[in-house]
């Protein structure tokens, strides 16, 4: 089953956005090349585990805290989608989404990371 590329979206985005560092930066630090950075943050191109893995090491967000963002953005994104069923009219936003979600997030990560010291 393939993931949603959605989802993956938001928790590249998030890694990126978590790190500080430019999609070139990042990709670098993760061994990735830049344009792959690009389509993954937009959802055209799925990562595959090894490559999230990489950009989970290179924003230094351990793999656990990875695996819990993505099923938090899966839960996420299905109970905005449910919304959006109930309610056709509306539309699905995905950079709203990702402008809701991921400061709170980072926030969150940020507190395990101090409580973890």
């Amino acid at each position: 089953m393939e993931e949603d590329p959605n989802v993956l979206r938001l928790v590249v985005a998030f890694l990126r956005f978590h790190s500080g560092l430019t999609q070139t930066e990042f990709g670098r630090a993760a061994g990735v090349n830049q344009g792959y950075i690009s389509r993954y943050e937009s959802g055209d191109k799925v990562p595959t585990e090894e490559v999230l893995a990489r950009l989970a090491r290179a924003a230094g967000v351990p793999w656990t805290l990875a695996v819990h963002l993505r099923r938090f953005c899966a839960a996420f994104l299905d109970a905005a989608n449910r919304q959006t069923l109930a309610a056709p009219s509306a539309q699905l936003d995905m950079d709203l989404i990702e402008q809701a979600v991921l400061e709170h997030v980072r926030l969150a990560l940020s507190a395990y990371r101090l409580l973890s010291l």
